[in-house]
């Protein structure tokens, strides 16, 4: 089995399979803690290749573009991750991990990142609160609806 790193290259999500972490399926996104992921800055790479339909490939022979992706993990965070427009040489790759090791030791980035992870979950979290509360007034008018009451009408602002 394998956990999946989920990225977006040119507009098409992309599923990077790894078996470095508990391989549960788990699927990450940006900002999610990485089951089975190590502390400390960890940056890993990997291939991406298409072919001429925009379909990715796992044979780089197949393809027509090719990428390298880069992902940072900080204490289990699936933090950030950059993409290159080419298949890189093994001496550029271990140049641009180090950098971005270096970049995402500063605790001023990093805390920055979390932060904005942070405020986007609360975000979605007070969407979804809202949702609920209303889903929770239509059920309470329903409920009175059909025991008869004459409720007062739905209200969507709880």
């Amino acid at each position: 089995m394998f956990d999946s790193l989920m990225i977006e290259i040119d507009e098409t999500k992309i599923e990077l399979q790894t078996k470095l972490f508990d391989n549960r399926l788990g699927y990450y996104h940006v900002g999610d803690v990485v089951a089975g992921a190590t502390t400390g800055i960890r940056v890993y790479f990997d291939n991406v290749w298409f072919d001429s339909q925009n379909k990715m490939v796992y044979v780089s022979e197949k393809a027509t573009r090719s990428y390298t992706v880069f992902v940072v993990l900080a204490h289990s965070v699936f933090t950030d991750y950059v993409i290159v427009n080419q298949e890189l040489e093994t001496i550029v790759i271990e140049s641009r991990i180090k950098e971005l090791q270096y970049f995402w030791n500063d605790s001023g980035h990093l805390l920055n990142r979390w932060l904005e992870f942070i405020a986007k979950k609360q975000s979605k979290t007070q969407k979804l609160q809202k949702q609920l509360n209303m889903v929770d007034s239509a059920i309470e008018y329903a409920r009175k609806k059909r025991a008869g009451e004459q409720p007062a009408k739905i209200n969507a602002r709880r």
